[in-house]
């Protein structure tokens, strides 16, 4: 006979757990709604937020290209100019000497910040575009600076006495007929290419204000997908399509060179960026190719570099640190048929320093820094890189860099928590668009790796080359370091593409655990000679995330956080026999250490993995580790919990299995030297049941 008390009980925790494993389930979807409430003070980005007269004045777009015919009535305040239906936040206090002309900063031309989407029935916001700092070359491939930018109404003012359109009265009206919107935009976009160029002649700056300020109205809720796309506001993300190249060829020439049009074909749409035209004297180019007995590599790079590039006017110099004698006779009989100076010396494999044995002997006006493993197939792909390296103001130049099967390698490096790192690696290119063009148009970036470098000689060794205390890894990554902080601009060109077959030259060091700890030692020096700039990285939000290759927010779960250790306990009670039981089943992914970003982090044990109980309600149990020392001391750890949404799909016959992962991290110093076996104590909230198992697997603690 039932008993209607104990049954009504039962019901109630069922009904609290699975209460509890949806909200759980819900904050682990939204990870950036976990970073508004960490980051933000709701009663500054609330709908209808008072905003300050004394900051900017608003217009829509529309209202503002009217002023710009009237600028008597532009006053000496601030103007927000709205591209896109949405509000406005109000800036912090904190930012108040942005907009100040007299400030301890240099003065403001322009501010921008960053944006996201709010749904107009839920008003959840979603959809965040966390946006680099001022980027004049990204600017050239894009309206970057979205659906908001304010700008100081003198400069305004003196800047329209200037500017003169880039289409004309009848080609405009042609554009407002097919596509209004477009058409204001071009006259927006057209006028603030010569506004910054004013505001930078005159020394005031463009700047990015770290906060969300402004929310495009949007229907739906777009939340973050770890294994899918990011999300990206198509209303917002414009200014690449043909109808815009005008104004980026008229801002080319205002600055004194010449350029054209290169459409890039990606899916249903065309993608338009500005290549630099040469002069009709082409500059020699000096291409430098580091080399050990790999002569089969080298012949295919000389014969691409002869044969299939538009591209006369170079020298190209192999440095070769030690081939045998059969490969190093290979190379000296091609050197007739290649036109090549080939340097040989025995010596230890330093990259840097063979780089720099290249330069010195070379007498081009422009360096490429080549491997023998990047296979360059795209005929104008040096014209391509050398045009960006004449620019002015312009430091290094890379491309973007292809796995064999097309995946992508380099799109630029990125500085972030994690080190200097690839964004995107392994992500296939085919015809997607990563976050607003970040695998597409051209960018603005901290570095670009010398697999593939261009750069000006007299910048090279004005900068001292590559510094050759770094002999394999982050050499290229401290020049550019070098080139930023001297006030040079380097550019990621993603029109210009090759092929890296990576680590047929030397390996890969990830995969080797003294080659890690000797990238280690490399990062360490980096860290030393750039305190400034390590963790610093103007070109990536630092509201991004710092430890993966996408473009995810930086908010962190707890099972996320490297040095978020728990301190194990001893257990009050013994493991009763009865408690083990195989319905728990566990999958346990690693128990070891966790890997080292840097030399001076501290020892920590990794332990995750997932697990779930056979045919019943995972969402049931309350989960703690179990580690189990020499039979005798038996420790108790807590678990993070992580969501685990291909575990679904995995195992579509059981219940509330979504948040069956688990994380435990224990510093090396709470831990005694030894064996222990590792298992999870399960605990039902519904019943007095326990369950216990252990893993195969054991931590070994050194």
């Amino acid at each position: 006979m039932s008993n209607p008390i104990k049954d009504w009980y039962f019901k109630y925790m069922i009904a609290k757990c699975h209460k509890r494993y949806d909200e759980e389930l819900r904050r682990f979807s939204d990870p950036y709604g976990m970073w508004i409430q960490a980051n933000e003070d709701p009663s500054q980005t609330a709908r209808g937020a008072h905003q300050d007269p004394r900051r900017f004045r608003v217009f829509v777009l529309e209202d503002f290209i009217k002023i710009m015919r009237e600028p008597e009535e532009i006053n000496e305040g601030w103007l927000a100019v709205k591209i896109n239906p949405g509000w406005i936040s109000e800036p912090s206090d904190k930012w108040s000497d942005f907009f100040s002309e007299d400030g301890p900063r240099t003065p403001t031309a322009l501010i921008f910040g960053d944006e996201d989407t709010q749904d107009i029935e839920s008003k959840r916001r979603s959809g965040a575009w966390f946006k680099p700092d001022d980027s004049p070359e990204t600017l050239l491939s894009f309206f970057y600076y979205g659906s908001l930018v304010l700008l100081r109404g003198s400069l305004v003012k003196e800047s329209l006495s200037t500017y003169a359109p880039c289409y004309d009265k009848k080609e405009l009206e042609t554009l407002k007929n097919a596509d209004p919107v477009k058409a204001d935009r071009l006259i927006l976009y057209d006028f603030i290419l010569h506004y910054t160029e004013e505001a930078y002649a005159k020394g005031y700056k463009v700047r990015r204000i770290p906060e969300v300020l402004f929310h495009a109205d949007g229907v739906g809720v777009f939340l973050e997908d770890p294994e899918g796309d990011e999300y990206v506001n198509p209303d917002a993300y414009w200014g690449y399509e043909p109808e815009y190249n005008a104004c980026k060829i008229a801002a080319i020439r205002r600055r004194g060179m010449g350029a054209y049009i290169r459409g890039i074909p990606r899916g249903n749409k065309i993608y338009c960026v500005p290549v630099y035209e040469l002069p009709e004297d082409k500059p020699e180019i000096s291409v430098i190719i580091p080399s050990k007995d790999h002569p089969e590599l080298v012949i295919k790079r000389l014969d691409e570099l002869r044969n299939r590039m538009n591209y006369d006017n170079m020298e190209i110099i192999v440095v070769d640190n030690g081939s045998n004698d059969e490969n190093r006779q290979i190379l000296c009989e091609a050197q007739a048929e290649y036109r090549f100076i080939y340097m040989y010396e025995e010596a230890e494999f330093n990259f840097a320093a063979m780089c720099n044995k290249g330069a010195e002997k070379s007498k081009g006006e422009f360096l490429l820094f080549l491997n023998d493993d990047v296979e360059i197939t795209q005929p104008d792909f040096i014209t391509t890189l050398v045009g960006q390296a004449m620019a002015p103001g312009i430091g290094a130049v890379g491309a973007k860099l292809l796995y064999p099967d097309r995946r992508i390698q380099h799109v630029g490096v990125t500085e972030m928590a994690v080190g200097p790192a690839h964004k995107l690696v392994g992500a296939p290119d085919d015809d997607k668009d990563y976050y607003y063009g970040k695998n597409v148009l051209n960018h603005n970036v901290i570095a670009v790796t010398a697999a593939c470098l261009m750069v000006n000689a007299e910048v090279f060794f004005g900068a001292g080359g590559f510094y050759e205390e770094l002999k394999i890894s982050y050499n290229d990554v401290d020049f550019c370091f070098m080139l930023h902080e001297s006030g040079y601009r380097n550019v990621v060109r993603n029109d210009a593409v090759a092929i890296h077959h990576e680590s047929i030259s030397r390996g890969d060091d990830r995969k080797d655990t003294l080659k890690w700890k000797r990238l280690l030692r490399e990062s360490a020096i980096l860290k030393e000679r750039h305190p400034h700039t390590i963790d610093n990285d103007p070109f990536y939000n630092p509201n991004l995330a710092g430890y993966k290759p996408r473009y995810l927010c930086s908010y962190e779960y707890p099972y996320e956080q490297r040095f978020n250790t728990l301190l194990p306990e001893a257990l009050e009670d013994d493991i009763k026999s009865e408690w083990y039981n195989n319905c728990l089943t566990i999958t346990l992914e690693h128990c070891g250490l966790q890997r080292k970003l840097s030399e001076d982090e501290e020892d920590i044990y990794l332990i995750e993995g997932w697990a779930y109980v056979l045919g019943m309600d995972s969402s049931r149990y309350e989960r703690s580790l179990i580690l189990t020392f020499n039979d005798e001391e038996i420790l108790t750890v807590p678990i993070y919990t992580r969501n685990r949404p291909e575990v679904v799909d995995i195992l579509p016959d059981e219940s509330h299995v979504g948040l069956t992962g688990f994380v435990v991290r224990i510093k090396r110093n709470d831990l005694k030297r030894g064996e222990y076996r590792v298992g999870l104590l399960y605990k039902d909230q519904c019943s007095r049941q326990r369950l216990y198992k252990e893993c195969e697997k054991v931590l070994y603690v050194d």
